[in-house]
């Protein structure tokens, strides 16, 4: 419902720019319209988001190339869409496959972590699990349960929603080494020395240290690398975004 709103948002908007019917408005048109929302013409008047002018765009391009499939069903000429010629620069991909991590390049990360058992672990539920670094700042000792089948699970809050990710055995085992080696009981499960959660930039610079010369990939990229093997052994593309927490996939 909420995509139907948008859309018909969308289309009362350029209607009421070019003061015509959408079924009337031409390719020209149509291009001074997303020119005016990229650079608005009075100064009271706010630019719009790149990401807004392409949702608005990608909207109403499939509303009129539906028009065209269903043009006799619904008794109208309409047979050209007018915002096939209005060229946009393609947004930057979500995973650049360029900075992917190849297995052989994953283990050789962890083999050079090995020896910090915060960053191996870190590293762990990152490549294995699909964790941003943001999400283990946050992650509590206690978010980690038995399922009904007695397999480990994090349960991670954010904003009143949960998400329950699989904890793999080896991920687990390496979760239980570094529990055994704490010597004090802490709250979040990664804190630095003053018991206070560690920060992104805590973990990152971790990283950078410990990779030193070696550091070629940034730990989201190890994170694109879990959601590229998930993807190449098969797995739904939804069932995917449910598992790392992305809401918005194709």
């Amino acid at each position: 419902e909420k995509v139907k709103r948008n859309c018909a948002s969308f289309i009362a908007s350029i209607c009421d720019y070019c003061k015509k019917d959408y079924l009337d408005i031409n390719d020209i048109q149509a291009k001074a319209y997303f020119n005016y929302l990229s650079f608005p013409s009075r100064e009271e008047e706010k630019k719009q988001a790149a990401s807004t002018i392409q949702l608005k765009y990608a909207s109403l391009h499939a509303f009129s190339n539906y028009l065209i499939r269903n043009s006799s069903l619904l008794g109208i000429n309409y047979i050209d869409n007018p915002l096939d010629h209005i060229n946009f620069q393609k947004p930057e991909p979500y995973i650049d496959p360029s900075k992917i991590p190849d297995p052989k390049q994953i283990n050789e990360i962890l083999h050079h972590c090995e020896s910090e058992p915060i960053l191996y672990s870190a590293l762990s539920l990152i490549i294995k699990c699909g964790f941003t670094v943001g999400e283990l700042t946050r992650l509590r000792q206690d978010s980690f349960i038995l399922d009904e089948s007695d397999h480990a699970a994090a349960v991670y809050t954010y904003r009143g929603t949960q998400r329950y990710v699989k904890i793999p055995d080896d991920v687990l085992a390496i979760l239980d080494f570094y529990w055994n080696h704490q010597t004090n009981n802490t709250e979040y499960l990664f804190e630095n020395k003053s018991g206070r959660p560690m920060r992104v930039r805590d973990l990152e610079r971790l990283y950078k240290k410990c990779m030193g010369d070696e550091f070629h990939f940034t730990l989201s990229d190890l994170r694109s690398a879990c959601i590229a093997f998930l993807y190449a052994s098969g797995v739904p593309a939804k069932e995917i975004g449910s598992y790392v927490g992305i809401k918005h996939y194709s």
